[in-house]
């Protein structure tokens, strides 16, 4: 994602390295306000596939260079897409830089993303940063699958929500490379891979 440089972190403070740009509310003029709003609800649904909502994605949290590259600040209150109000903050920040664009700039896009439209998930970072929404029954069923998998099983929800089903995919998918990485090693004469 394009977001500062992290340099360090201590406590709750993390430090960030400087980056060019300005932040998008003191921006007056651009050459292409589309095609950075396009930019931006691209940005906006590569986020959510990774299972995030931003919550406050906004021209405060925006900076814009002079070449009109995008850069993505200020994000302590994601959710996860799992968080039950998910769809209604994902909602909010999108209608909040359709607003800003159409005052500012003058441009009205014509289609605007949403989140279960647009958006297939494909990564679990929710999970990792334990973001908002992402539940311990999510995390147990997570764990569920591993497990399952892990012991060759077949695993089978209760019910096949969206987040387990990505979970239950990716682990076969690690799963069946480990297998084809041991059986090619064993097929060449060595030992399989660490």
């Amino acid at each position: 994602f394009p977001i500062p440089e992290p340099v360090d972190v201590n406590r709750h403070t993390i430090v960030m390295g400087l980056c060019k740009g300005y932040p998008l509310n003191q921006i007056q003029k651009m050459a292409n306000p589309g095609k950075v709003f396009q930019r931006l609800m691209e940005l906006y649904i590569e986020l959510a596939s990774y299972g995030l909502v931003h919550c406050d994605f906004n021209e405060f949290n925006l900076l814009v260079d002079d070449d009109e590259t995008v850069t993505l600040i200020d994000f302590p209150q994601m959710v996860s897409t799992e968080h039950e109000r998910a769809e209604e903050f994902f909602d909010r920040d999108v209608q909040c830089l359709r607003d800003f664009f159409s005052r500012r700039f003058g441009f009205q896009p014509k289609y605007v993303p949403t989140l279960d439209a647009d958006v297939e998930r494909k990564v679990d970072l929710d999970a990792e940063l334990e973001a908002s929404g992402w539940s311990k029954e999510h995390e147990a069923e997570l764990q569920r699958v591993d497990s399952a998998v892990q012991a060759g099983h077949e695993y089978k929800p209760s019910k096949e929500e969206p987040f387990a089903r990505i979970a239950r995919e990716e682990v076969e998918a690690e799963a069946a490379a480990r297998v084809a990485e041991e059986a090619l090693a064993a097929g060449a004469g060595g030992a399989p891979p660490p």
